[in-house]
């Protein structure tokens, strides 16, 4: 197995020792092979870190070099502690490029998201969320329950002693189901 990187779409590529094929799948681009020797060129010598300043207490999540002295925007302090991250959410669907209709931009893969987000001030909501947690929970139980009672009414129309009548004259030629209706 090789490693390719892709510097337009930022992503590491993986393909078999056998194959030719150098492309990314995302855009296109030729990708440059991962070796021993350029390794390093490719590991990101930066990290997002939530730190919690020691002085003041501040909670701040930071994009900053793994070597960095961090600097609280709060009270300018230099001592901090590293904050437990927080989950990452799963985008089962989440392909590259695609657009962001909340942030309004093309976002390229999840670094850039992430950076993207950064620049706005904006962090993502913690957890896992579903189609079914963004629809209205009870218009969904009001259309079971209607659904429901049409059942019901089906059933009796076909099976109960209330509707025999009905069935009765529904085979009638000459019966239409809409009142107003004048039979030919």
């Amino acid at each position: 197995m090789i490693e390719l990187y892709c510097e337009s779409c930022n992503r590491k590529i993986f393909r078999s020792k056998m194959s030719t094929n150098k492309r990314c799948n995302s855009c296109g681009a030729t990708a440059i092979e991962i070796t021993e020797e350029n390794k390093q060129k490719f590991v990101s010598a930066h990290i997002f870190m939530n730190v919690i300043c020691s002085d003041c207490g501040t909670k701040e999540e930071d994009f900053m070099p793994k070597e960095e002295v961090f600097e609280c925007k709060n009270c300018g302090s230099t001592k901090y502690t590293r904050d437990i991250n927080r989950p990452k959410i799963s985008r089962f669907s989440e392909q590259f490029p695609y657009y962001d209709r909340g942030m309004g931009i093309w976002l390229k893969n999840q670094h850039h998201r992430r950076t993207e987000m950064k620049k706005r001030n904006l962090i993502e909501a913690p957890g896992d969320f579903s189609v079914s947690d963004m629809q209205d929970k009870k218009a969904i139980k009001q259309a079971q329950e209607d659904k429901q009672i049409v059942q019901k009414l089906e059933k009796d129309m076909k099976e109960s002693p209330a509707f025999a009548e009905y069935r009765q004259r529904k085979n009638d030629i000459k019966f239409k189901h809409k009142p107003g209706v004048k039979n030919g």
